[in-house]
């Protein structure tokens, strides 16, 4: 609600003026554009231009950033109109500050019964106030104030309200002569049907330089200055509740744009207010800010099809972008693509300095293919007393147009260590496998802490080294056959008989044996136990076969090589089996350790799998066995078995054709069960199929 104390004052200001002709005159400190917006180079503003550029290739689309008044950067048509969705509700509440400017309403405090709507009974109390902050609870179950709910029929009630009872004027008549003063270059534009309002980036920068300004332009004040402070504000209260399921009526047979009376956001208690959201804390995420990594006077608006603007009054900056790369808005999330960017914004205001690097890129970004991103970071080895492995941890965010995928890396030693057999250096990687053409960009985050690896919580942890590196590349199609996986994609379950390939819809129907379940017990990995030589299939190598420590694993890719030959899809193999049956097979430095892993060991893995992808060989990966299924956190999800499971995750989950096997014969409750999967599908980008094996007797308990 607007505070009481704004009243006087804007009822001074309206005794003294009878149109919403400003009244005003204020000191011309600010600068505005005329018909056209001036320019500066990002030096002159102050501004780092590299990051800008990265800026704007990130976000993509069309888009400019405004400093002091003077345009710093733009990309894409600046003139094209464009649809700007739901970043269009604050314009409703600019000209609403008209309306009370002109006398036509008395504060946004004023009811709809009294504007001429016949509302039922519990609705009466409903203000325009109520609409304009998603709490109106019109066809929802409560009553107005009382709950908060993204309501597109509350939407069109608003704006119906506006024109068809306050302006009486259509939307286009009532806008035109009003933001007269802004000197539009291609004008606001509503369609006549759905009433949806279309403009340019360089227009939509004019509204938010207005809000920016508090209602001044060209050293007169259009709106009062005590109303704009007021509604620039949360004023949804932190602990109001969401809306409770079901619908109620659309009696006023209002309609909507197309969604519903409660849908997409559950953020806005703490953050929203007068259609724009703000830097608060409140809901789901009461600890944190909606953009942790921006200042706290930050606000935005927020549409559908990439169309936001952010606003930072503490550094005189605004930018608009439309149809850009934005990502979901996920408040209180630091990884989150929208926060990332905004924090890029925010450091092309500081002093220019080098950003971080970007990672070292390799691989054929094509579709389902393996692009592996290196980081130079700190400098440390498997034994450190920092554990690399636990109280470090990187996540690499891919962004494609509206999609966002968060994949887990890891600590690889020298980046080299297959080969080199290396224990320490200063290199990170994440592997990714994109399932979309064309253009990707990638945010890293890096940060270090205690057991921040296994804390799923994405402002855990302080940021070092080359958090914040940045990059794109663009990705073309797989130029593979079958049998490799890559030119089938990702094998998915689709809750059909069979599971099917991304990539054709095929149906894959798994023929392989399950044994050697040791099958990792290979003489020629290192620090392993040499159960297996696989001397017979010494003949089945190929040249040009993948190998490490200067040819070693030929029997290994022979034997792989064998079974491709006959048919076989799908190898099932245990990742560890301590204090199992073969007592030969795990991930860590050795078989007593839990928290540290052998680099080159895993890497050289890693090989053998990419080779059984080129065959065209699933990978059917069981976790543990019977006998040791209680061997990680005494059988529960702790922190030994989170980071096994992110481990396992960054340095596998990118092959197309996967299933992760929660264990053997297994013997823990179907709590835990449960409680695995649901980790270890959080972590897992690509959610590859989950599946547990049990023992016969079993069946019907388990499955």
């Amino acid at each position: 609600m607007l505070l009481r104390r704004t009243l006087p004052l804007i009822l001074a200001i309206l005794i003294t003026r009878v149109s919403f002709s400003p009244a005003v005159e204020l000191p011309a400190n600010a600068v505005f554009p005329g018909k056209h917006w001036a320019e500066r180079t990002p030096a002159e503003a102050g501004m780092d231009a590299a990051r800008l550029d990265r800026l704007a290739q990130l976000l993509d689309g069309r888009g400019c950033v405004i400093r002091g008044g003077y345009v710093v950067k733009s990309w894409g048509s600046q003139s094209k109109r464009g649809d700007w969705a739901s970043s269009a509700k604050p314009v409703l509440s600019t000209l609403l500050m008209f309306a009370i400017a002109e006398g036509k309403v008395a504060s946004p405090d004023s009811r709809l019964v009294d504007l001429g709507w016949p509302l039922e009974e519990k609705d009466k109390s409903m203000t325009v106030a109520h609409l304009a902050n998603m709490i109106s609870g019109y066809a929802r179950p409560e009553e107005p104030g009382a709950a908060w709910a993204y309501n597109d029929f509350a939407i069109q009630l608003y704006q119906k309200t506006l024109f068809d009872k306050i302006f009486r004027e259509e939307p286009n008549a009532a806008a035109a002569a009003r933001f007269a003063p802004l000197e539009l270059e291609e004008g606001l534009k509503w369609d006549d049907r759905r009433r949806r309002l279309s403009t340019s980036v360089r227009d939509f920068a004019r509204l938010a330089w207005l809000w920016r300004q508090h209602g001044e332009w060209q050293g007169k004040q259009l709106l009062p200055r005590a109303l704009f402070d007021d509604c620039n504000r949360p004023h949804v209260a932190p602990d109001l509740p969401l809306s409770a399921p079901g619908d109620a009526p659309d009696y006023l047979n209002i309609g909507s744009y197309g969604g519903g009376s409660n849908h997409f956001s559950k953020a806005g208690p703490g953050v929203y207010g007068f259609n724009w959201w703000f830097n608060g804390k409140g809901g789901p995420h009461p600890s944190a800010t909606a953009w942790p990594d921006a200042p706290a006077d930050t606000f935005m608006s927020i549409g559908a099809g990439g169309n936001c603007s952010v606003i930072i009054p503490s550094l005189d900056v605004v930018l608009v972008a439309a149809a850009a790369n934005w990502g979901e808005s996920e408040p209180g999330n630091r990884q989150a693509p929208m926060n990332r960017l905004i924090r890029l914004l925010v450091e092309s205001t500081k002093p220019q300095t080098a950003p971080p690097a970007m990672g070292e890129m390799r691989g054929e970004p094509k579709r389902w293919h393996n692009v592996t991103l290196t980081f130079a970071g700190p400098q440390t080895a498997e034994t450190a007393e920092v554990n690399p492995f636990r109280d470090y941890r990187l996540n690499v965010v891919f962004a494609h147009r509206m999609k966002t995928i968060a994949v887990p890396g890891y600590y690889a030693a020298d980046g080299a260590a297959a080969e080199s057999g290396a224990e320490a250096g200063n290199c990170w990687r994440a592997h990714f496998s994109p399932d979309e053409l064309g253009s990707w960009s990638y945010h890293a985050s890096f940060v270090r802490g205690a057991d921040v690896a296994v804390d799923l919580n994405p402002n855990a942890g302080t940021a070092e080294s080359f958090d914040g590196a940045s990059g794109s590349f663009e990705v073309e199609k797989t130029d593979k056959q079958t049998p490799d996986l890559r030119a089938l994609g990702l094998l998915r379950d689709v809750r059909q008989r069979y599971f099917v390939f991304a990539e054709t819809d095929q149906p894959f129907l798994k023929g392989g044996a399950d044994s050697p379940e040791n099958f990792l017990a290979f003489d020629e990995f290192d620090a392993t136990k040499p159960t297996h030589r696989y001397e017979p299939h010494a003949g089945d190598a190929r040249p040009g076969d993948p190998t490490w420590r200067g040819g070693r694993g030929k029997n290994i890719l022979g034997a792989l090589n064998y079974l491709g030959e006959k048919g076989v899809n799908s190898f099932y193999f245990l990742t560890m089996n301590v204090k199992g049956d073969g007592k030969d097979v795990w991930p860590w430095l050795d078989r007593d350790e839990r928290f540290r892993y052998d680099t080159s060991k895993l890497d050289q893995w890693e090989i053998v799998f990419t080779h059984m992808d080129r065959l065209g060989i699933a990978m059917h990966v069981v976790h543990q066995e019977q006998e040791n299924d209680q061997l990680l956190d005494r059988g529960e999800l702790g922190p030994q078995r989170r980071l096994y499971y992110r481990e396992l995750i960054a340095r596998f989950g990118h092959h197309p054709a996967l299933v992760w096997n929660l264990g053997e014969e297994n013997t823990n409750t179907t709590e835990q069960r449960l409680e695995f999967a649901r980790y270890f599908d959080a972590l897992d980008p690509y959610h590859h199929p989950i599946m547990v094996h049990t023992f016969p007797k079993d069946y019907e308990k388990v499955y």
